[in-house]
């Protein structure tokens, strides 16, 4: 279901939010014209390879970039968080879509054409606009061909750092999991099984920390960047490991439901 939320109506304290709006931004001139809508999970937002009447923000939750193909089944090419733009008027890239991908996201919506006439006007504004465009555009191309030359542990430790960058707000090395655990997992193209395992993997290992049932953060970053035949602490591939310790994954309860809610 779509609603529109009036201006000053989220619930204060909120750290997406409140992060995601007093960010510095391209479009911060337009704040007072825009609309917050608010979508359910699976819900449709836009469609990116027709021209839409807005752009659009993410204030809280996520939205997923997905590309259908031409038998009729989906890939989700990006995951979008709070900060991040969508609507683009990509015609070269057709059948994109946007989909909000957590209960409860909030975009902010801005008039097509006052975002045109601010870019008309504001040089700055329009540079920046274009280079969220292309870094977006640039992103999702790279997920879609970088990830067939791509190990699953590589899959993973490549989201951590990329929403680690993107996700700076929660506090000093914390960050969120924008979304469930089943989506990120759909998202790499590998089993949720797998992700929940090799994160329970990196905790043990001490590369991450967690807290709570989404939160996150990095305690060993130069251990995510390696490439290739990751080990564990003694010395066995991580993917047997993986598998022997699913049957044990849930000695650790709050790893136990990371992603899950």
């Amino acid at each position: 279901m779509r609603i529109a939320i009036r201006a000053g109506s989220f619930r204060r304290g909120d750290a997406h939010h409140d992060a995601a709006i007093s960010h510095s931004h391209p479009l911060r001139d337009l704040d007072g014209l825009a609309q917050a809508i608010r979508y359910d999970l699976d819900q449709r937002i836009c469609d990116e390879a027709r021209p839409s009447e807005c752009w659009y923000r993410i204030i809280r939750g996520a939205a997923r970039r997905r590309l259908i193909r031409a038998d009729g089944s989906c890939r989700t090419i990006d995951i979008l968080v709070p900060g991040d733009y969508c609507g683009f008027f990509s015609p070269e890239d057709e059948n994109l879509i946007i989909e909000a991908a957590a209960e409860d996201t909030v975009l902010s919506l801005y008039p097509r054409w006052c975002v045109e006439f601010l870019a008309e006007v504001d040089s700055d504004a329009r540079r920046a606009l274009r280079e969220l465009e292309l870094e977006a555009i640039s992103r999702a191309r790279l997920h879609l061909f970088s990830g067939l030359r791509m190990t699953a542990t590589a899959k993973v430790n490549s989201f951590l750092i990329q929403m680690s960058d993107r996700l700076s707000h929660v506090g000093p090395g914390w960050f969120d999991l924008p979304t469930s655990l089943d989506e990120i997992a759909d998202y790499l193209e590998l089993s949720a099984q797998t992700v929940e395992c090799y994160l329970t993997l990196l905790e043990q290992r001490r590369v991450i920390a967690s807290s709570g049932a989404r939160r996150i953060r990095i305690l060993d970053r130069g251990a995510l960047t390696v490439v290739g035949d990751v080990r564990s602490s003694v010395g066995r591939p991580i993917l047997p490991f993986i598998s022997q310790q699913a049957q044990r994954r849930r000695s650790v309860p709050h790893l136990a439901r990371l992603g899950r809610t």
